[in-house]
């Protein structure tokens, strides 16, 4: 029906639906419906893509690769390390992505979202545990002593001073 002919239509009941041809902000269609005694247009708006769902993470001692489901009808992904959107990082069309630099926890959690021409998904949290903390060689020192000679012919009154270390594999963080 076009505008006109909604409006020549005599006591229409509560909760009528129309499709009008005319209606719409631009002059295409656009549903109404008579409700309160007045004909209002129903607008539409499109469905912002469901959160991601994540599937099983490969950790590593130092890497983790996050895998998700890729989700109907996004045309992208956004991560990052804190909830917060605005700093998230866009992955384009990509299920995953490879993270080399891990903080010092075992626990990582990383915050997902998807998004389309409508906007984005509700937060998706990823949460996995590295296999082992980055592992790198450190060096403790022990002590100091000395001695009243260096092993070699230095002369009188020189003295050897000797620092031990211990070197170990240690947590880098």
């Amino acid at each position: 029906m076009t505008y006109s002919q909604i409006q020549d239509i005599q006591s229409p009941a509560e909760g009528l639906f129309v499709f009008c041809t005319n209606c719409g902000p631009t002059g295409d269609g656009s549903l109404a419906m008579f409700m309160g005694g007045i004909w209002t247009l129903m607008t539409s708006s499109c469905m912002p893509p469901a959160s991601p769902t994540q599937q099983v993470h490969i950790a590593g001692s130092s890497q983790i690769t996050w895998n998700w489901e890729s989700v109907p009808g996004a045309i992208g992904y956004r991560f990052n390390t804190s909830n917060n959107l605005q700093t998230a990082i866009s992955l384009d069309t990509n299920s995953f992505i490879l993270k080399l630099a891990l903080d010092c926890s075992p626990l990582q959690t990383r915050f997902l979202w998807a998004y389309d021409d409508c906007g984005n998904s509700p937060v998706a949290l990823s949460q996995s545990t590295a296999v082992n903390p980055p592992l790198a060689w450190c060096w403790s020192f022990i002590s100091i002593s000395t001695s009243d000679h260096l092993g070699l012919d230095s002369g009188p009154g020189s003295n050897r001073i000797q620092m031990e270390y211990l070197k170990q594999l240690c947590n880098c963080c």
